[in-house]
């Protein structure tokens, strides 16, 4: 898992699914687009969809070239993931990671649990609903 922190909490973020982290560059805007999705990112040419967690949870909007890209490819997606910092790679079965799956996952959210990782509490992203949310 993939511990990230957006706005002051922190994400776990399934590591099958990452490629990589990068830094942001420019960001091209969608006009129309909601406010979570920045834009688009040139990654060594390609054009990726890049995604706010924190506003995509409902937290105001970020200077979009600040922080770092967690880029995600499911089913030969791609799509980038702005996050504030990027803070720590561990395997769910560390001792360090205590995790529990939502009872009941909320209409229209990608959260599928939460847990404790050292003494963070952490909320799980089930990245195949959010790459299907977003890009769907």
């Amino acid at each position: 898992m993939l511990v990230v922190e957006a706005a002051g909490a922190h994400y776990a973020l399934e590591s099958q699914f990452v490629r990589e982290i990068a830094h942001i560059g420019s960001v091209t805007p969608l006009p129309g687009s909601p406010v979570h999705v920045l834009g688009l990112i040139n990654l060594r040419g390609s054009l990726v969809t890049l995604v706010d967690l924190a506003a995509r949870l409902g937290s105001a909007p970020v200077n979009a070239t600040e922080g770092s890209v967690v880029v995600l490819t499911v089913d030969g997606r791609t799509m980038g993931v702005r996050v504030d910092d990027v803070v720590e790679v561990t395997d769910a079965g560390s001792p360090d990671w205590r995790g529990e799956a939502a009872a009941e996952r909320l209409p229209g959210t990608f959260l599928s649990g939460s847990g404790h990782f050292a003494d963070m509490v952490v909320l799980e992203v089930d990245v195949l609903e959010l790459v299907r949310q977003t890009l769907t």
